[in-house]
């Protein structure tokens, strides 16, 4: 009854290999080619079958499928994707779950399925805010414990830090240490075990520290019962892979994109491959990499092992926990020929120390690489960050003033993308800019930061009047912060912030008739 339900089509290769992989009890794995478009190719697979699974043939509703992706702009561009290739119809879209960081919202649609209803056996996350506070408070105890003050007072030049400021600060390194112990599955007590008994105080000094996140917090949110936003999203993803283990629906179920790099999300992916009608697709698997350089690439995240910063290590261990092998694994979608060379170029480039001795032989391999993988490739020599910002603009303006093409940046500089986005603003090109706008950046966000800056320098006449002349700011009328400005400040100390303010409003409705346009001062 499985195999039944797991065929695509009867008549299909994919489907044949589908059936036959459930009867042996075998994960249904799946990659997409490093060169394919990776969405586009997952969409076009699911509607004609050849994903692997039996998917809905309604061509107007596939709400009863379920795919699974890492992020929520995963998520939103997954949706686009399958609107795009199937407008101009109005059909019903696949249940998309985003699972790294879920907000509230997502965390239920998580355990919104047959089977399981509400997360009362899961206690609800601690907020951000919150969480920090509570840690600044441990993290100020620990400060002023009486250890640390001996420590302090001991006069060979330790410190402590100063401060509240100093303490929140702390709290945040150890709110992500936290998150990360959380996510990958270690014990606090490990902790201890990293340097023998006889290293000196400061040692002692930072695992007392370290006991905060892993004795007192804890206790912590066991009193207010809350769990770190880390430690939840792990047990809903081992919940969910639990629900899916007992039950087995027979709906399609797929992951996607995926590396399992989270043992939760492994966990989740391991349950969903063996599924009568479910599948994971990974993306870009290496399916050209000689079994020498395959067997160099690390499966365990062990420093000492050959390469464990391989780019397709995280691929191998994760097959590694389904328990296939890369053959088999079927590819899905083909690369087009100048990616084709250009990924063999890149496979060759990353192939582990130990087996770069087989690089002669590659000669003609890669001399073809390198002639049709690089051939739309261009390297441009920039003496200065505007000129490089520039030459970005101006080639993506040429390609939107071509037909049917599109363009992207892709950069890890934030301000690269933001000296670019400037420069196409001067031709009336407004970029999306997908990473979104800093808080500070933005008008509201600018404006806090020069309300906090007069506070702290207690309203001088400069700080007060960048917040007055703020357009988020309304003070009655457009040329109020001008008449204080001539009859208010000018010529006055206001040394005595808030209170030097009060008395010069008093005097400036005294002088207000001295000014041309009168106009009342909104106190």
């Amino acid at each position: 009854d499985a195999c039944r339900h797991a065929r695509c089509d009867p008549g299909s290769r994919s489907g044949h290999q589908a059936e036959r992989a459930l009867s042996e009890g075998r994960a249904n794995v799946k990659t997409i080619a490093p060169g394919a478009p990776f969405l586009t190719t997952l969409v076009s697979a699911c509607i004609d079958g050849s994903i692997g699974i039996r998917f809905p043939r309604n061509e107007r509703d596939y709400s009863s499928a379920t795919i699974y992706v890492p992020t929520r702009r995963a998520a939103r561009a997954l949706a686009h994707a399958f609107a795009e290739r199937l407008q101009p119809r109005a059909v019903l879209l696949p249940r998309i779950v985003p699972l790294g960081d879920p907000s509230d919202l997502e965390e239920r649609a998580i355990l919104a399925t047959d089977g399981l209803s509400g997360d009362s056996d899961i206690p609800p996350a601690i907020g951000d805010l919150e969480r920090r506070l509570l840690l600044t408070s441990l993290v100020e105890g620990w400060r002023n414990s009486r250890d640390m003050k001996q420590l302090a007072a001991a006069g060979d030049g330790f410190t402590i830090g100063g401060g509240f400021a100093d303490s929140f600060a702390l709290s945040g390194d150890l709110a992500t240490l936290i998150d990360e112990f959380a996510i990958e599955g270690v014990e606090w007590h490990r902790v201890s075990a990293l340097a023998p008994g006889q290293f000196d105080q400061y040692w002692s000094m930072t695992r007392e520290f370290l006991d905060i996140a892993g004795k007192a917090w804890p206790q912590t949110l066991k009193e207010q019962g809350l769990l770190d936003p880390s430690t939840r999203l792990k047990r809903l993803l081992m919940a969910e892979a639990e629900r899916l283990k007992r039950e087995r629906p027979e709906h399609p179920v797929i992951a996607a994109g995926s590396t399992g790099t989270v043992p939760a999300t492994a966990a989740l992916l391991a349950a969903i491959s063996r599924l009568p009608n479910g599948v994971v697709v990974l993306p870009g698997l290496d399916k050209t990499m000689d079994e020498r350089g395959w067997s160099l690439v690390a499966d365990q995240p062990d420093p000492g092992a050959a390469q464990p910063g391989h780019p397709q290590a995280a691929l191998k261990r994760l097959l590694s926990r389904l328990g296939v092998e890369r053959e088999g694994v079927d590819e899905i979608g083909v690369s087009p020929e100048p990616l084709l060379h250009r990924t063999g170029l890149l496979h060759a480039a990353s192939r582990a120390a130990e087996a770069t001795d087989d690089w002669p032989a590659m000669r003609r391999d890669l001399a073809a690489s390198l002639t049709h993988g690089l051939d739309c490739v261009r390297v441009i020599e920039a003496p200065d960050e505007r000129t490089e910002a520039l030459a970005i603009a101006v080639a993506l303006r040429e390609v939107l003033e071509t037909d049917n093409k599109t363009a992207a940046l892709v950069t890890p500089d934030r301000a690269l993308a933001q000296r670019v986005s400037t420069e196409l603003r001067r031709w009336g090109i407004a970029a999306d800019d997908s990473a979104g706008t800093p808080l500070d950046a933005s008008p509201l966000g600018a404006f806090a930061r020069l309300v906090a800056r007069a506070v702290t320098e207690d309203f001088t006449a400069t700080a007060t009047m960048a917040v007055l002349s703020h357009s988020c700011l309304s003070i009655g009328t457009p040329e109020a912060a001008r008449v204080f400005e001539i009859t208010g400040l000018r010529g006055h100390d206001l040394a005595q912030g808030l209170t030097g303010i009060a008395a010069s409003l008093d005097d400036a409705e005294e002088r207000i008739d001295d000014y041309r346009s009168p106009i009342p001062l909104a106190r």
